[in-house]
Formats: structure tokens, C-alpha cells, sequence
């Protein structure tokens, strides 16, 4: 197996529970409503053309790792020094984590409503399997193991 597709294994099916060694990632909980979205997958009824191009907010491209962010969410990651393309390890409410990588930024708002609340995996093979799990926290990820 490549070692993309090996990358794109670990972290594509839900897993179980983080051990306590990956729970002291989390040092950011947050305080308000946060939902797992998806976007890039066929169908799309919000596209962009950068993302239906697998092309991130920084001229990146787009991988099954990467993470679009409301600009709330955007403004934690700023103020717990996430910079963009870094890896995140996001706490779902149940306990589970999951690691991306910040490659992208949810529009401002759609239908004249802003848009907040949201980290948005990329998805182009289909949605994803954490769409509308509630998000609990987030820390700044490991280099991922070669």
C-alpha cells in the first residue's frame, strides 16, 4: 500500500476512542456550537470553484486531510497560534479524534447568512462519515510518522 493511501486509511473511517496520550492534544475547548460539515464531494450544492479544483484557500491543494474552518473557528485557531496547513486534532463530543489539516476557510456566508460553527472536511469521493458530529475541542496536531 502507498503511503498515501495509508495516510488517507488511518484517518478516513471512525476509529476508537483517543487514548490519554492523544487527549492531552486538546488544550482549546470551545464555548460555542460546533458541527462536522462536508464539502468537494459530487453534488456540492455550495461549490467553489478553488475547491471543486482541489484548491485550498492558500493556493494548496486539496487532500482526503484537509480542513476548511468557519472565521469563527478560524479566530481560535489564530489565537492558539494554529497557523494554516498545520495539522489540528479535532475532539468530537464522543470522545473521538480526528486529525486534518487547515488547508481552506468556509465562505463568509451563504444566502446572506454568515456562516459559523463549522469544520468542513473535504470530501470529493462522497461526504463524510462524521457529517453533523458535534465538535467538543481542538490542539495543534503531531507531524504525521513516515
Amino acid at each position: 500500500m502507498k503511503l498515501f493511501e495509508r495516510i488517507r486509511a488511518a484517518f478516513s473511517s471512525k476509529g476508537p476512542p483517543p487514548s490519554d496520550a492523544a487527549s492531552s492534544s486538546i488544550v482549546h475547548p470551545l464555548s460555542f456550537p460546533v458541527f462536522v460539515t462536508t464539502y468537494g464531494y459530487p453534488g456540492d450544492t455550495t461549490p467553489d470553484s478553488n475547491s471543486a479544483n482541489g484548491i485550498g484557500a492558500w493556493d494548496n491543494r486539496l487532500g482526503p486531510l484537509s480542513l476548511a474552518v468557519s472565521r469563527d473557528v478560524e479566530a481560535g485557531f489564530v489565537k492558539a497560534g494554529i497557523k494554516p496547513r498545520t495539522l489540528v486534532v479535532i475532539r468530537l463530543a464522543d470522545g473521538r479524534e480526528i486529525t486534518k489539516r487547515w488547508d481552506d476557510r468556509t465562505a463568509r456566508s451563504y444566502k446572506g447568512k454568515p456562516l459559523t460553527g463549522r469544520f468542513d472536511f473535504y470530501s470529493p469521493d462522497g461526504k463524510n462519515p462524521w457529517e453533523g458530529e458535534k465538535v467538543v475541542g481542538f490542539g495543534k496536531g503531531l507531524p504525521l510518522p513516515l
